[in-house]
């Protein structure tokens, strides 16, 4: 008989197979972390699994759905690269209204952006945000224009050079002001390029140019490229900055793109539920429960189970090395910099915290220094606050030390080992010959 499955670690054990140990010390472990008295009263959620998802090393409350904060970027980014694709490049297009004659534009220059992510200092050094709106002035100049007897209006949807803990990325009054500031950086990168701009800038929303207008020029966001790793500026290389920064706006922009790109609708809703059904029909996870109001994870409305979070990005994982590349390595970059370094550069994970709402997060995959396997963890504090739909502050410092330190005591423990059995051959004598995938653990 041929089997395709892992036996039970207990009954694995009972056989005397070698090598497999008991893995209580674990949980003991964990739990010894988890009830420190300034943090036990704290709701957990926390699930660590086997690479391949068949063995659990712990396990608590990981199918209750709690508040994610920035781990919700897990969700976003994921979605982004499977409904888009991770060489995927944002575009925004330079219109006039108006009448051309020569060189002179007797109307005004549409700026039209659909959520391109990637014009902040994060992405392009300090004091280069504009470089994407450079190139598209540059642009603009070389189709022959020198004067434009108008003003820049920015239209669709764009964010420029925000902090990546800004907030309001959603009304259409903060869309508005985002591209007028869009258009004001256009319009002096414009000036910078040769272009006599006579009236100032303002901010529009739609995505529809004037009736009328012509279109000058397009850019694509890779055509530039990241000023760190000197590659082109697609989704996956956005992202870099996106997850490892933490950053807001540009996960909240992501998930309104995806709802727009899919379908023609500008909300997180839309991104939402196209990201949902993508989770549940192409990476197969059971997304039962699963909200997603936002793309950053601002929005304390949103909840995810550990063991939801556990499986996208286990399947992420296995799908796309560039999507993990944007995760922050543990003790080495990104917001986890400055953590985990007694066990550095074994973490891969995306940090999360609203401590004056309720909630911090870790999750991800650690490479273990002792088997070298993978086991994928996800972690979720929430207060009582929180989880009823309110607020109640989170003490985060204590609260992230402690997961990191949980972290920390599985590294020191020897997860049991389960090998695949693959074959059971009775011999007539009546012994059972037991072959495993590990020729070490055939037995007899």
């Amino acid at each position: 008989m041929r089997l395709h499955q892992q036996l039970p670690l207990w009954v694995l054990a009972a056989l005397g197979i070698p090598g497999v140990v008991s893995s209580q010390e674990i949980p003991l472990a964990v739990e010894a972390v988890l009830d420190r008295a300034n943090i036990r009263d704290i709701n957990w959620g926390y699930l660590i699994e086997s690479a391949d998802g068949n063995a659990e090393y712990y396990g608590r409350n990981a199918d209750f759905a709690m508040v994610p904060a920035s781990n919700t970027k897990i969700f976003t980014t994921a979605a982004g690269f499977g409904l888009l694709g991770e060489t995927y490049a944002f575009r925004t297009r330079a219109f006039h209204t108006g009448t051309r004659n020569g060189a002179t534009v007797t109307g005004d220059i549409i700026l039209l952006g659909e959520h391109d992510i990637t014009w902040h200092s994060d992405v392009f050094g300090s004091g280069n945000a504009a470089r994407g709106l450079r190139t598209l002035a540059q642009k603009v100049r070389a189709a022959g224009i020198t004067q434009i007897n108008g003003a820049v209006v920015g239209q669709g949807a764009m964010i420029y050079n925000k902090s990546s803990t800004g907030t309001d990325h959603s009304s259409l009054t903060s869309t508005q002001n985002r591209n007028a500031e869009a258009a004001a950086a256009f319009r002096s990168e414009l000036v910078a390029a040769g272009v006599t701009v006579i009236n100032g800038s303002s901010g529009a929303t739609g995505f529809n140019p004037p009736a009328g207008s012509t279109l000058i020029a397009t850019y694509l966001s890779t055509e530039n490229n990241d000023v760190e790793t000197g590659r082109p500026l697609d989704l996956a290389e956005a992202c870099i900055a996106l997850n490892k920064g933490s950053h807001n706006g540009m996960a909240d922009y992501l998930m309104r793109h995806i709802g727009y790109k899919i379908t023609g609708v500008d909300t997180y809703q839309a991104g939402a539920q196209q990201s949902i059904a993508w989770f549940n029909t192409s990476l197969d996870v059971n997304t039962t429960g699963m909200i997603l109001n936002d793309g950053s994870g601002l929005d304390r409305t949103n909840k995810v189970t550990p063991k939801q979070t556990v499986d996208v990005f286990r399947e992420m994982t296995l799908r796309s090395p560039r999507w993990v590349a944007t995760f922050p390595i543990g003790g080495v970059d990104g917001t986890l910099g400055g953590r985990l370094a007694s066990i550095r550069g074994q973490v891969i994970a995306k940090t999360g915290t609203l401590p004056s709402s309720g909630s911090v997060s870790l999750s991800g995959f650690h490479n273990h220094p002792i088997t070298g396997e993978r086991y994928f963890f996800s972690i979720y504090a929430n207060t009582d606050g929180i989880l009823t739909g309110g607020t109640q502050a989170i003490d985060a410092t204590t609260t992230r030390q402690a997961m990191d330190d949980s972290l920390v005591a599985f590294a020191g423990q020897r997860p049991a080992f389960a090998p695949d059995l693959l074959l059971t051959r009775t011999a007539s004598d009546g012994t059972i010959r037991l072959e495993w995938n590990d020729p070490g653990f055939t037995t007899a």
